[in-house]
């Protein structure tokens, strides 16, 4: 297979999903997997990333004057729970220093949920009654976790 730059690859139609139907638990963990195998920062193996959204979901990315390129799917899972994945060029209108203008970023969501770009760790101890075990999803819509959730696409 021949080298594929980003700006080649996530067009509209050169993004086809290919995957299947899936469980919810299923699908978090093959995203997990990829995230920490480095395939998401990397933006290499493009193929798993497009196995895992079912063929039936359509590239609906619209083309907007702040990113021209992108992905954006959307569908159930076997288990009823809906799934967004979009990703796009840098973004020219983001702010100042955020990562969504500074290169390609990819961002999952599962129920609400954003797969974070490195775990979330609770500020409180483990006794503490405010505590949560460290996690690569969060339903939080903090300032924090939504810079998390803009997951880098770098380019060999």
């Amino acid at each position: 297979m021949s080298t594929i730059g980003l700006a080649d690859l996530f067009g509209v139609s050169e993004w086809q999903a290919t995957g299947g139907a899936n469980t919810t638990a299923n699908t978090k963990v093959v995203f997990e997997g990829m995230l920490q195998g480095g395939v998401l920062h990397a933006g290499q193996d493009y193929i798993r990333l497009l196995s895992s959204i079912p063929a039936n979901a359509h590239n609906t990315f619209e083309f907007e004057s702040r990113s021209q390129r992108g992905f954006k799917f959307e569908w159930t899972d076997s288990d009823g729970k809906p799934w967004h994945v979009h990703g796009h060029e840098p973004d020219s209108g983001a702010a100042q220093g955020h990562i969504g203008g500074q290169s390609w970023v990819i961002r999952v969501r599962c129920d609400g949920a954003w797969l974070l770009a490195s775990q979330w760790i609770s500020n409180f101890p483990q006794e503490h009654r405010n505590y949560s075990p460290p996690t690569l999803w969060s339903k939080s819509k903090a300032a924090n976790v939504m810079r998390l959730s803009h997951i880098p696409l770098v380019e060999a």
